[in-house]
């Protein structure tokens, strides 16, 4: 074996580590920036031997190297993507975590972590019903990601129905339904409720730190409005985790303790899809599964 250029291989880990994905070229979704034009040259002057060495320390850490080019779409040209995808079988220690998830998404410091995780819970479940049950698109559809598009008021009035919804039912008096009662803001008991600028205000920064972590992409529509759409390694990952259930998607294992919780948000947010609907369904199912 030839010597290895470990300082090069690391840059390349490091930056896949810290955001999934990197690209050669830019796409229309996608700008390339210095720092990741630079990386990408790295990663292309790898010999055979450091790229395999490359991907042996992703899958120490649990993820394997994956590599898509032109024939995929949204991919430009002669351009390449590599991306960091979490193997569903690896259950050594997590080198990412949740934390600056909640930090961003928690209303202030001092919320209690089981309110940012239900909140956290249920806006990325709404969001995945964008991404597959409005289009009627299966998670197998990875190919479709570029038509997973949707833009933050429809996130923000979705999650209001659902709390809506919710109030509707009763479950604000259910003590022991614990997501509820976090949910609906202590309406029933004495609080004033959510309110509308909470709601707003969780949504943008629960759309940020998904853009941040490449889970999101900034997107313009034919009109030129500001939409988000499910990136490439968000597909690929949840078409690789999808039989895990919903905390097979989360970089954070602990999230595991919290099972119920997918169970119950899960009910809500499937709550109005057709009985007639497979796809619909089948992801209630699984979300729901122990």
């Amino acid at each position: 074996m030839n010597l290895l250029d470990f300082e090069r291989i690391g840059r390349v880990e490091a930056y896949l580590l810290r955001h999934r994905i990197l690209y050669t070229d830019g796409t229309e979704n996608h700008r390339v920036g210095g720092v990741e034009k630079d990386v990408s040259r790295q990663m292309l002057q790898l010999t055979a031997d450091e790229y395999d060495a490359l991907s042996q320390m992703l899958a120490g850490k649990g993820f394997s190297l994956r590599v898509e080019d032109q024939t995929f779409p949204g991919i430009p040209r002669g351009a390449k993507v590599w991306l960091a995808v979490r193997r569903p079988d690896y259950d050594g220690p997590n080198v990412l975590t949740l934390k600056r998830a909640w930090r961003a998404v928690a209303l202030n410091q001092a919320e209690p972590k089981a309110e940012t995780v239900y909140w956290f819970t249920l806006m990325w479940f709404l969001t995945m019903s964008f991404f597959y049950d409005r289009s009627g698109r299966a998670v197998s559809e990875v190919s479709r990601y570029v038509e997973a598009n949707f833009r933050r008021d429809e996130l923000e009035q979705k999650v209001a129905s659902h709390i809506e919804d919710m109030r509707r039912t009763g479950l604000a008096h259910d003590d022991g339904n614990p997501v509820a009662r976090v949910l609906l803001g202590g309406d029933g008991d004495g609080g004033r409720g959510t309110t509308s600028a909470q709601i707003r205000k969780r949504v943008g920064n629960f759309l940020k730190i998904m853009v941040d972590t490449s889970m999101l992409d900034m997107v313009k529509d034919a009109d030129g409005e500001q939409t988000y759409q499910q990136s490439l390694v968000c597909a690929v990952q949840i078409d690789e985790l999808f039989a895990q259930d919903l905390i097979g998607f989360m970089p954070d294992k602990r999230l595991n303790a919290e099972r119920t919780v997918a169970d119950d948000i899960g009910s809500f947010v499937h709550a109005d899809i057709p009985e007639d609907d497979d796809a619909g369904d089948g992801m209630e199912d699984d979300h729901g599964s122990d």
